[in-house]
């Protein structure tokens, strides 16, 4: 499973930050996450998203993580 959630304010136009939250997991192993994220950021035809925050697994081991999303548009 994988469970993804975003909300934020725009800070300028078509960028937002704001927090985000996931869920994710399968028969084996779990995991959640609570972050930050910054969306909407344009290079070109290319939507880019940063995010990072912390998280912990079913094992009670924790830690940061950081994710890029992008996309492309045609």
């Amino acid at each position: 499973y994988y469970l993804h959630a975003k909300a934020g304010y725009a800070v300028f136009r078509d960028i937002y930050a704001g927090t985000e939250v996931a869920l994710l997991g399968d028969d084996t192993s779990s995991q959640w996450r609570l972050g930050a994220h910054l969306t909407g950021l344009k290079l070109g035809a290319v939507q880019m998203s940063v995010a990072g925050g912390y998280l912990k697994d079913q094992n009670g081991k924790a830690g940061t993580y950081a994710t890029v999303d992008m996309r492309g548009a045609f």
